[in-house]
C-alpha cells in the first residue's frame, strides 16, 4: 500500500476506509473504519477496533468497498 494522492472530496460520509500501515493507530489494531465528518484538510473516521473517531489526512486513507 502507498501514501495516496487522495483529497478529502474524495471520500464522503459513511464510506468504509481503510488506514495506511505506516500509521501508529493501524500498528495498535484500528485498520478500518467509516468517514464521520470531511472538512477542507481532514477526513474524520470512526474507527472499528477502538470506538474512537479520529481525524486523518485523506493521503493516509483508502476507500475500501
Amino acid at each position: 500500500m502507498t501514501i495516496t494522492n487522495n483529497n478529502p472530496n474524495d471520500f464522503t460520509i459513511g464510506q468504509r476506509v481503510q488506514l495506511h500501515p505506516a500509521l501508529d493507530r493501524w500498528m495498535r489494531g484500528d485498520r478500518y473504519g467509516k468517514v464521520s465528518k470531511v472538512t477542507r484538510q481532514t477526513v474524520h473516521v470512526h474507527l472499528d477496533r477502538s470506538g474512537q473517531t479520529r481525524a486523518f489526512q485523506p493521503m493516509h486513507l483508502t476507500a475500501i468497498a
